[in-house]
């Protein structure tokens, strides 16, 4: 998965740069390191849109309130080149 993720570097850091708000960053950060993360309330009202963007991009899913990154290689794309940033 490592090659298929720096292959498509560009695309992610595309994918990262344009499509990802900037209030959702730190939360798609949380998803590359772990497989599930559960929204309480406050974050659920805070990114609401984010999120709905989010999903209609297919970047990510969510069932209820538990989200995940619809792409594994976008998760270790993030985890690799945007967890510091």
């Amino acid at each position: 998965m490592d090659a298929a993720a720096r292959r498509g570097a560009n695309y992610f850091l595309d994918v990262w740069q344009n499509q990802v708000p900037s209030e959702a960053k730190p939360l798609m950060r949380d998803l590359a390191r772990r497989p599930e993360v559960t929204l309480g309330l406050a974050d659920a009202d805070h990114l609401r849109e984010s999120i709905l963007a989010l999903e209609r991009r297919h970047i990510l899913r969510r069932h209820n309130e538990v989200l995940c990154l619809e792409a594994p290689l976008f998760g270790e794309y993030v985890r690799h080149h945007q967890s510091l940033v």
